[in-house]
């Protein structure tokens, strides 16, 4: 009798196994020795734990999360895998255990592959005067200060009701099977207990502090959050049906496209996509769509066409996930 075959397991790739092991030791607040990465993570070679280690390092940088590669020492010296000094090791440190890496996909190995590419075409390019290019590149990436102003359910501040009629309904249809438990009902009108209170997601508040920070004479006709009745009267990312205790959370922002005022609302749509956050949900810009998850067979990321009654020609809109992880994340976005 011939013997059954069995199946095996898909194997990850060694940056996804030195990834989980670190999260791990993020969540156990612990540090370990490289040596011992490379044991676990099944790297024959020091050169290869620190690539993979540089890949990790890299990835981090670009979706602007804590570095994750500064929980692994070095075994003969005991200093941290970056250059960073000691105190700015320790900070790392900090932020890389007080963040919640459960909330966050595990990357691919393409992924790696393209966050190592795209450090070492940053590295190539010419130094500015006063620092060292390296340990700027590694510094860790922190949440930035942002207060969430809550309004009464009837307060509508100048400047946050979005003007744009038929934003993102064609976006909420086409997820409408995902949302259905996780940012209001779908199909079916509004909620009939209503938030009685109000407040932006502050990872969105962060982003729109930068644009004003870079483009402070830009025009704001198109800017907005929160959505009007028309919005409430369908499933919308404007509207506040994402729930933080018994406020009412917007997980959605407009911003105007003014190149003139040096806001190119194409070019921050790119940016924002290109940078792969992991906070996203999706960007619409100029009849075209990315979503950061797989969607009517389209891979991750990848532009679509949009036939939305809103051509979004005049403003970009972007939609954050509806976990606090995501949309109250507020470090520094890629733009």
């Amino acid at each position: 009798m011939a013997r059954r075959k069995t199946a095996r397991p898909p194997r990850a790739n060694p940056g996804l196994r030195t990834w989980l092991i670190l999260i791990g030791a993020a969540g156990n607040r612990q540090t370990l020795r490289d040596g011992d990465v490379a044991e676990r993570a099944g790297i024959r070679s020091a050169r290869a734990v620190a690539r993979t280690l540089g890949r990790i390092s890299a990835l981090c940088r670009a979706y602007g999360l804590p570095a994750l590669d500064s929980l692994v020492v070095n075994a003969r010296t005991g200093r941290a895998h970056s250059d960073a000094s000691d105190t700015d090791a320790g900070a790392a440190r900090e932020a890389v255990f007080d963040f919640d890496w459960y909330a966050v996909r595990p990357p691919s190995n393409e992924e790696l592959n393209a966050a190592e590419e795209a450090a070492r075409e940053e590295g190539s390019r010419p130094r500015a005067r006063g620092g060292s290019r390296s340990r700027a590149r590694r510094q860790p990436t922190r949440p930035r200060r942002i207060k969430a102003h809550v309004h009464d359910a009837n307060e509508f501040p100048k400047g946050e009701r979005t003007r744009n009629v038929g934003d993102d309904e064609a976006a909420a249809e086409e997820l409408a099977p995902k949302t259905r438990t996780r940012g209001g009902p779908v199909g079916a009108s509004p909620p009939t207990a209503a938030a009685p209170a109000w407040r932006v997601a502050k990872c969105l508040l962060a982003l729109r502090d930068q644009v004003n920070q870079r483009t402070p004479n830009r025009k704001k006709l198109s800017d907005g959050t929160i959505g009007d009745v028309a919005h409430a009267a369908r499933t919308s990312d404007h509207n506040p049906w994402v729930r933080d205790g018994a406020v009412g959370v917007v997980t959605a922002m407009d911003i105007t496209h003014d190149p003139g005022g040096g806001c190119d609302a194409g070019a921050l749509a790119e940016a924002i996509r290109a940078s792969r956050d992991p906070r996203v949900k999706y960007v619409i810009w100029n009849r075209r769509i990315a979503n950061s998850s797989s969607i009517a067979g389209a891979a991750p990321w990848t532009w679509r066409p949009y036939g939305g009654a809103n051509p979004h020609d005049k403003h970009v809109h972007l939609s954050v996930k509806p976990e606090k992880t995501a949309y109250d994340l507020t470090t520094t976005w890629a733009i």
